[in-house]
């Protein structure tokens, strides 16, 4: 589990999913906590996001809690 990136829309961890990625051209779904939110909590206690691509949208977006 890493992170990615390193200006305020960074992700304080990170996790690309490939083995849910259906098709070899898919974008890949991953999982994700924010710097930005919750930030009274660790980032281990915070809750998790998840990015699911869906063609012709910008995606499903959700939170684990």
């Amino acid at each position: 589990m890493g992170s990615r990136g390193s200006n305020a829309n960074s992700y304080a961890l990170y996790e690309a999913l490939r083995h849910l990625r259906v098709d070899v051209e898919a974008p890949v779904p991953y999982i994700y906590k924010r710097l930005d939110k919750q930030v009274h909590l660790p980032v281990e206690a915070r809750a998790w996001q998840i990015r699911v691509p869906v063609p012709n949208t910008k995606g499903i977006r959700k939170s684990l809690k």
